[in-house]
């Protein structure tokens, strides 16, 4: 299923820590889908589905986005620190 590799490679990617809320939004409309499928609602299981994907992908692109951020600002701070070091010793 489409819609559960979305989930799994979310959640692999560390949207469980970078985008919980953005993955558990996911995960429920997953859930949401295999309970229309198993109640043969098949077209409501296949909305249900493709929006399981999309808010799967989100979540990995905002995890992508902070991890991504979050090593930005480590090599802005490591930059500074160095100028800093610069400016000590070339006094």
């Amino acid at each position: 299923m489409r819609a559960g590799n979305a989930y799994v490679q979310s959640k692999d990617g560390n949207a469980s820590l970078n985008a919980k809320d953005d993955l558990a939004r996911a995960e429920g409309k997953l859930m949401n889908a295999r309970d229309a499928f198993t109640k043969k609602n098949y077209e409501e299981a296949a909305n249900l589905a493709d929006q399981a994907v999309v808010d799967a992908e989100y979540a990995k692109a905002r995890s992508t986005t902070k991890k991504n951020l979050d090593t930005a600002e480590g090599i802005k701070k490591e930059i500074n620190d160095l100028r800093q070091e610069i400016d000590r010793m070339s006094k």
